[in-house]
């Protein structure tokens, strides 16, 4: 059987993936950057092959917000399954069981004290009734 991941492990990894996104998009941007750069310093236009590049490295940066996305769930389900979750998890379960037994006890209690007033209520009757004889 394999230990799980911890938290520590899991966002010390999510931490590295995620420079590594933020490393290509900046690498992308950069890149576009230079085409615009390129043109602007030359006084001209866009040729049609910069454009290509441009919208062919624009299509990239979205594969980059999708590889965001993609990475942030991964984590999170990651996340789900560490250890850490699963203790959490064994203590929550633990409690809820001592709430069931609590409110076990409790109706328990209650109908005692269902009982006892009726009880009460019947005595009270009989010294009602006792009082009545002795006057």
């Amino acid at each position: 059987m394999t230990e799980k991941e911890t938290v520590a492990e899991i966002m010390a990894d999510a931490k590295a993936q995620r420079e590594n996104l933020e490393e290509l998009e900046r690498s992308l941007q950069a890149d576009i950057k230079h085409i615009d750069r390129l043109a602007f310093m030359e006084s001209r236009a866009l040729t049609d092959d910069e454009k290509a590049q441009r919208a062919a490295l624009r299509a990239s940066q979205e594969k980059v917000g999708a590889a965001y996305v993609e990475w942030a769930y991964l984590t999170s389900k990651r996340l789900d399954d560490s250890a850490e979750v699963d203790i959490i998890k064994a203590k929550i379960d633990a409690v809820n069981v001592s709430l069931a037994d609590d409110l076990g006890r409790l109706k328990n209690v209650e109908r005692y004290a269902e009982i006892a007033a009726k009880v009460a209520e019947g005595a009270v009757k009989i010294a009602g009734k006792i009082a009545k004889l002795v006057i």
